[in-house]
């Protein structure tokens, strides 16, 4: 075989093995989760927490398994906390599926939480509004308003960790 046919056999070969890669990347990674970053920007807490499950929706006692970041130090050290809209909360849908949240069970999560009017409970963080968006708004029962919680994956941890050290180092 003359060297030419070499050169093109290997460059074939490479740009198999390219595709294959990339084929390989689209099919494992065609529904990121990303962390809202206006949503923690505002929150009080960021915890990961076990969270339970009943009627397919989550329970609003939550078992916090790390608080990862916390505006005030007496926030350090919670163990059950109680979190008001949680059963109206879940993961973002692809706007492919019709957008909206759903539950997809019991599980770690990761919670971008803020205080309420009674200080005992939380509520999880609303994204705020962004200019030229429909928002939230104000509501006089926010607890009824679900906002997006986020399972906990080696992407989403990193992702967390990465806000957390931008903005609160």
């Amino acid at each position: 075989m003359k060297r030419s046919a070499w050169q093109l056999a290997v460059t074939a070969a490479l740009f198999v093995l390219w595709i294959s890669y990339l084929a390989y990347l689209a099919a494992t990674t065609t529904e990121p989760i990303v962390l809202e970053r206006p949503q923690f920007l505002v929150a009080d807490l960021y915890v990961i927490a076990e969270v339970d499950a009943a009627d397919s929706k989550p329970l609003e006692t939550v078992t916090v398994r790390k608080v990862v970041w916390a505006a005030s130090m007496a926030d350090q050290n919670l163990d059950k906390i109680t979190v008001k809209n949680l059963p109206k909360c879940g993961v973002k849908k692809q706007p492919k599926d019709g957008g909206g949240l759903t539950f997809p069970g019991p599980g770690e999560y990761i919670l971008a939480l803020s205080h309420t009017k009674e200080q005992s409970a939380f509520m999880v963080t609303l994204e705020p509004r962004t200019p030229g968006f429909p928002g939230h708004g104000l509501h006089s029962q926010i607890e009824l308003v679900g906002a997006p919680i986020y399972p906990v994956t080696r992407q989403t941890l990193e992702q967390l960790q990465i806000i957390k050290g931008e903005y609160h180092p």
